[in-house]
């Protein structure tokens, strides 16, 4: 049975449930996060302020699917004091998918080192 949280933040006169991906919410989550990555790299667009703030710690795409906040709400309605708050407590529940990622980061690296040794062509 997956965790929830209800936290201290309010939004929309509510308060904010984060809860624990299931095994199908990281499949779903890992595919949402390479796709909007491979379109980031095709039209060639800058970073939005939340890459910016927060870097590769926390995806919006995972703040949205742990709390349903929607990623046009987490760029508009909040701030980032209250962004940190959601990814604090988002890790803490996704302990197991923040570990998943780490080795998935190492792995690409890996990766991309091994191909900048190959010779151009």
């Amino acid at each position: 049975m997956k965790k929830t949280k209800e936290i201290d933040l309010e939004f929309k006169g509510e308060k904010i449930i984060v809860s624990e991906l299931t095994v199908k919410q990281v499949s779903e989550t890992l595919a949402k996060i390479g796709d909007a990555g491979e379109l980031l790299i095709k039209k060639k667009e800058l970073p939005s302020a939340f890459e910016l703030l927060f870097g590769t710690e926390c995806s919006e795409i995972v703040i949205s699917v742990c709390t349903g906040i929607t990623i046009v709400e987490l760029n508009d309605d909040f701030a980032p004091s209250d962004i940190r708050i959601l990814i604090d407590e988002v890790k803490s529940l996704n302990l197991f998918f923040f570990e998943m990622l780490a080795k998935l980061y190492k792995v690409q690296a890996a990766i991309q080192a091994s191909t900048d040794l190959l010779p151009k062509e």
